[in-house]
C-alpha cells in the first residue's frame, strides 16, 4: 500500500502522519506519538502538546488547531522547515524545544487560557507540498 493516506501496518496512522512523527509505516506503532500537559506562561495555565518532527523534511507544514467542541477547528499556528533546518512559527506559541527525548520535538500551546475556555482540545495538522 503506497500514497500519503494509506495505512500498511494498519496502525490508524497514515504513511504522511508516520513521516511527519517519526513513525515507521510498516510497524505498528504501539505507544501515542503526542504527549498532553498544562503549561504556565505568566502565571496562566495553557494546554499543550509535545510531538516528535521530521526535522530533515523540507516538504511538510505543521499546524497547530484548536476547538472547544471537536467540530470547528481553527489555526493557532504554523510550522514550516526552512532550508537552513529552522522551523519558522509563531515563537510566542512554542513553550520549549525539548532535546533530551533522543528525537527532535516541540511543545505548543494553545493561545486561550484553560480558565477561559469551557473546553479545549489540540491538534497537531500536516499537509505536505507537493
Amino acid at each position: 500500500m503506497a500514497g500519503p493516506d494509506a495505512d500498511p501496518d494498519r496502525d490508524g496512522r497514515s504513511n504522511l502522519s508516520e513521516y511527519a512523527f517519526l513513525g515507521d509505516p510498516l510497524v505498528a506503532d504501539p505507544e501515542d506519538w503526542f504527549e498532553v500537559s498544562i503549561v504556565t506562561v505568566d502565571g496562566e495555565d495553557y494546554a499543550a502538546l509535545t510531538f516528535p518532527y521530521e526535522a530533515r523534511a523540507r516538504d511538510l507544514n505543521y499546524r497547530l488547531e484548536s476547538s472547544g467542541d471537536l467540530e470547528s477547528w481553527s489555526g493557532e499556528w504554523g510550522l514550516r522547515l526552512t532550508e537552513d533546518g529552522e522551523f519558522h512559527h509563531n515563537r510566542e506559541l512554542v513553550v520549549a524545544k525539548p532535546r533530551d527525548r533522543g528525537y527532535p520535538a516541540y511543545v505548543v500551546r494553545g493561545k486561550q487560557p484553560v480558565s477561559d475556555a469551557r473546553h479545549s482540545f489540540l491538534r497537531v495538522a500536516v499537509t505536505r507540498e507537493r
